[in-house]
Formats: structure tokens, C-alpha cells, sequence
């Protein structure tokens, strides 16, 4: 089912809600928008309440292996249910991993939601970076989806848009394709004069019977109006005197 994914950054303090013990900080350049919610505390806690059909908690990892210790700790609670619990992979090729998936819900209704994360243990490293809702596209025309706070937005195509672009660019190529060829005629027959009898494709030259006329191109316009689209014919390519 064609979806809306919203992505919302753990800095906006208006729809998601911290206990005490987090701090916001700057992050860096795989982060997103550069900022990152930042706890060692137990028992400190975010409270996300949002409408959608699944949620995802994106974070950062900075330990070494021998740091396991210190790896994020967390649990989460979807609607009162059962804790999840995420402790993190220690890395053994470097110490800093970004946009690692904390927590990843099952397919939910749509409706209200409320997600809960808590730093299980005392000095345990907990970055959160942001999160992931997905919200249908065929929602029922009275159904108002929470726009506020929503940082990106971004929409999954569907196939009739996807067709219709496509033949759209190709109905442009065609028709800059026929106004190339019925310009490079117009050209043609202007510094000819006429075409050869009989000829079709090879190039023009005046009948040996008869002078070549003075023609420009807007007497060839007049000439072709029927071989060229009626939107073109007021408004010839170029200009000349």
C-alpha cells in the first residue's frame, strides 16, 4: 500500500516529550539535521505520541568493544505493551556507527500511538537521532493527519504518476523531434527555393524549369499550417526579416 513517510527529528521538543536527564546537542554530518538526544541516566525516558501504521527510533552508536558497557541500554513500550529491549552490536572496526535502527514496531492500525523509550541502566550512552512514521496515503477525506513539527515528508509515488511522466517525456521528445524537422524543411526550401521532383528524403535543389522564389519562412509557415501542430503556427521558431 502506497505510503507517507514522515521523519521527525528527536529535537522537537513540542511532540515528543523528555524526562529529566537528556540533553540536545549538536551532532555532525550523519546525523540528521546535525542534532541528537543525548542520555546516561537511568530511568530517563521520551515519551513519542504520534498517528501512523508503524514508528521507527533511529540512533548512534559510540563505543569501542571494549567499551561494551557503555553501549545504549534501552527499552521500549508501544500502547502499555511489553518492554523491547535494544543494547546495541559493540563494532570492532571503529567506534562511531550512525542511523542504526534502535527500535522498529510491528504493523500497527492507524490511529494514535504512543511509544515510550527508557535508558535501562546508569552511564549507558543513549543518542537518538530521530524517528520514522508511516501514515497511508488512502486515508478517508475527513481524516486529518498532524502536520506540525513534521521536519520531511516525503510521498511514495504511485504507478499512474510514474506512467504519466514517462509518456509525458515522451510526448515532449516527439513533438521537439517534428518541430526540428519541419524547421530544418522550412530552412531548406528558403535557401533552395523549391524541392526536386520527386524527392523525399535527400536533399533539396531548385527545379532547372522555373527560378527559384524569394521565400523566408513565414510564407513556408503559411504553406505547411496543415503538417505542423496549430498551437505552433502563430509562433514560428526564430525570426527573420
Amino acid at each position: 500500500m502506497p505510503s507517507k513517510t514522515l521523519i521527525i527529528d528527536s529535537a522537537e521538543t513540542s511532540q515528543i516529550q523528555y524526562s529529566a536527564g537528556w540533553s540536545f546537542l549538536p551532532g555532525n554530518d550523519n546525523e540528521y539535521l546535525q542534532t541528537v538526544s543525548y542520555t546516561t541516566t537511568k530511568d530517563a525516558k521520551f515519551t513519542f505520541d504520534f498517528n501512523g501504521t508503524s514508528v521507527k527510533v533511529y540512533g548512534s552508536l559510540s563505543v569501542r568493544t571494549q567499551d561494551i558497557a557503555t553501549l545504549p541500554n534501552t527499552s521500549y513500550v508501544l500502547d502499555g505493551g511489553p518492554p523491547v529491549l535494544f543494547h546495541g552490536n559493540p563494532s570492532e572496526n571503529d567506534d562511531h556507527r550512525y542511523q542504526q535502527v534502535f527500535y522498529s514496531s510491528p504493523p500497527l492500525p492507524y490511529g494514535s500511538h504512543s511509544l515510550v523509550g527508557t535508558c535501562v541502566d546508569q552511564g549507558s550512552n543513549v543518542w537518538i537521532d530521530y524517528f520514522v512514521v508511516e501514515v497511508p496515503n488512502d486515508l478517508p477525506a475527513n481524516t486529518t493527519i498532524p502536520e506540525l513539527h513534521v521536519v520531511h515528508d516525503k510521498s511514495t509515488p504511485s504507478v499512474a504518476e510514474i506512467l504519466c511522466g514517462v509518456l509525458g517525456g515522451l510526448l515532449f521528445l516527439a513533438t521537439t523531434l517534428s518541430l526540428y524537422l519541419w524547421y530544418r524543411r522550412c530552412r531548406m526550401i528558403e535557401t533552395t527555393g523549391t524541392l526536386s521532383a520527386g524527392a523525399t528524403d535527400g536533399p533539396f535543389s531548385p527545379s532547372p524549369s522555373m527560378p527559384a522564389p524569394n521565400h523566408d519562412v513565414l510564407s513556408c509557415v503559411e504553406s505547411h499550417k496543415s503538417s505542423i501542430p496549430l498551437w505552433y503556427v502563430s509562433s514560428p521558431p526564430g525570426s527573420y526579416v
